[in-house]
């Protein structure tokens, strides 16, 4: 196994401290804006209580990139104890990481960035692709190559529960957030894995627990998906539809063995708001 290369990201890929320590990523956190006070995502704030001063107050918090003296620091650290660094970053289409991570690996040299053109676990899923060759003994370059290709066979959406999240970080117009909320329309936004941009790829219509069970259907009903593995990450659902959803997938798709459920971190939770759930795959 190679000790030489050092595996980072940003917080937006969604790993808990567990997925962290398998994966042996070093996830730099995003700030997060709130009620006149900055936080770092997942170190002095939590999804819980960003949907506490939501409730409470009508707040919603904003989210600014992670600098390029950050990342400097960040990567110049990693360099201290490894030759190598390779860092998934946040789409480039949605936030400005990307380009602050790519300003501050010219500035030193030995860091590879990648551009996921992804989020939450499509992000993830690159993360692990590359902790799997590291170990492997594949150097940092190629790694950097076959990522780049890889999240061309990512899929990821979601469904949003209300649009308030997504219209106040500029990403829907007030208008168009205004009227599905009213008709009760939950769209599915769809991560374009090619620009990494998002897009409304289909509504639905009524309460989740009819347009869930729909929503997975037509997502992964006969597709084939790699590892049997589909990662199901939500920004807090209750108990009951949440295992609705998991009988969903099961029955839609026999050939699926394994379902990772995860939380959104606060970055990702910030944009998405409350009962927000996606899935994210590999296609084989």
């Amino acid at each position: 196994m190679s000790c030489n290369i050092a595996l980072s990201a940003d917080s937006a890929c969604d790993f808990n401290n567990s997925f962290k320590k398998k994966f042996k990523v070093d996830c730099f956190p995003f700030h997060i804006h709130l009620d006149g006070k900055e936080y770092k995502d997942g170190v002095d704030i939590n999804p819980k209580f960003i949907f506490e001063v939501y409730k409470e107050k009508k707040l919603i918090p904003k989210t600014s990139a992670i600098s390029v003296d950050e990342y400097e620091s960040h990567f110049a650290s990693l360099l201290s104890k490894n030759k190598e660094v390779i860092h998934v970053s946040l789409s480039g289409a949605v936030s400005s990481t990307y380009k602050n991570a790519l300003k501050a690996s010219e500035r030193l040299s030995n860091i590879y960035v990648v551009n996921s053109c992804s989020l939450s676990f499509g992000i993830g899923i690159l993360i692990m692709e590359a902790s799997y060759k590291i170990a492997k003994g594949i150097n940092a370059k190629q790694i950097l190559e076959e990522l780049n290709e890889l999240r061309n066979r990512i899929e990821v959406s979601f469904i949003v529960s209300t649009l308030d999240f997504i219209n106040s970080g500029g990403r829907c117009p007030s208008i168009v957030t205004l009227g599905l909320n009213f008709f009760n329309i939950k769209p599915c936004i769809k991560i374009d894995n090619k620009q990494g941009k998002m897009k409304i790829s289909k509504i639905y219509r009524g309460k989740l627990g009819v347009v869930l069970p729909k929503y997975i259907k037509d997502k992964i009903k006969d597709k084939i998906i790699a590892n049997s593995t589909v990662f199901l990450v939500h920004s807090g659902i209750e108990k009951k539809l949440l295992n609705k959803v998991k009988t969903s997938i099961l029955k839609c798709n026999k050939k699926i063995l394994n379902i990772v459920e995860a939380r959104t971190g606060c970055a990702i939770t910030s944009h998405c708001g409350p009962e927000t759930l996606g899935i994210a795959f590999l296609k084989a």
